[in-house]
């Protein structure tokens, strides 16, 4: 039901029901090159999620990424820190003091070392390994894998988020 609500949502028509001889779903875990610095609980919630998909009727099986996958990290860096300064070049030029000194050390900073050989390169990876990701649905339905390291802080900080910066960069959504 909420997997028929969540597509009427995003394609705007009504939800069917599934019938009854639809196959079980075909889950890939995807254990990403991040996955020695997740949290312990977040380990936990996700290899509890692979079973309890198991339990319920769901082929569950660990799911091989492209090569490319590896890099998707700094890939999405590369490129979300190049195109962020040259999008904001006016307030970076103009109101330069205005802007949050973690923002003018971090993102500003990194995006203006990238030249364009390096975002370039970053640009030609990730369409490679979002070829590569066509190919790994055809075995799967969904994808497991963590969008986070762990919870997010209390406060205003979403904490880190760089294991969905690999998801962004293949235009999929994690959740």
């Amino acid at each position: 039901e909420d997997i028929a609500l969540y597509r009427n949502m995003l394609v705007g028509i009504a939800p069917e029901a599934l019938p009854d001889d639809v196959p079980a779903p075909r889950v890939g875990f995807v254990r990403p090159p991040q996955w020695s610095r997740l949290e312990a609980s977040t380990l936990r919630l996700l290899e509890e999620a692979a079973l309890r998909l198991s339990r319920a009727g769901a082929t569950v099986v660990d799911a091989a990424m492209p090569l490319e996958f590896a890099q998707a990290e700094e890939d999405h860096r590369v490129i979300s820190c190049r195109e962020f300064v040259q999008n904001f070049t006016r307030e970076i030029e103009h109101h330069w003091n205005e802007i949050s000194e973690d923002l003018r050390n971090g993102k500003i900073k990194t995006g203006m070392g990238y030249g364009f050989d390096p975002y370039r390169a970053a640009q030609i990876s990730a369409a490679r390994c979002r070829g590569g990701l066509a190919a790994v649905f055809a075995d799967y339905d969904v994808l497991l894998a963590p969008a986070a390291v762990g919870d997010a802080p209390i406060g205003w900080n979403t904490g880190d988020s760089t294991l969905a910066s690999p998801w962004s960069l293949m235009h999929t959504p994690c959740m």
